[in-house]
């Protein structure tokens, strides 16, 4: 089997825009502190919320990985940083604020 260079370009276009789509959206998920009026309501909301984002950075992970296999150097965030793999106790950082 063989794979085409037009093939390899847009399977790296793919999974870096997953890894990219992923990175965002674990902080944004982080961002949201849901206001749920019962101390244990909000706890469990808060680790769903946690492992919602640490899910997310699992994949943004794969996506690197695999861009490393495929050869390919992902593209820079936007201040022109090369990406590194999340680590997983970013998410942990979060400040629970349960309402």
């Amino acid at each position: 089997m063989t794979t085409s260079a037009a093939g390899v370009a847009g399977l790296v276009r793919v999974v870096d825009g997953v890894r990219r789509s992923a990175a965002a959206v674990a902080e944004d998920v982080l961002g949201h502190l849901p206001d749920t009026g019962d101390h244990v309501t909000g706890r469990s909301v808060d680790d769903f919320v946690e492992q919602a984002a640490d899910a997310l950075r699992a994949l943004e992970t794969l996506a690197l990985e695999t861009l490393r296999v495929a050869g390919a150097a992902p593209a820079p965030d936007a201040a022109g940083n090369s990406p590194t793999p999340p680590s997983s106790a970013s998410s942990t950082a979060h400040t629970r604020r349960v309402r």
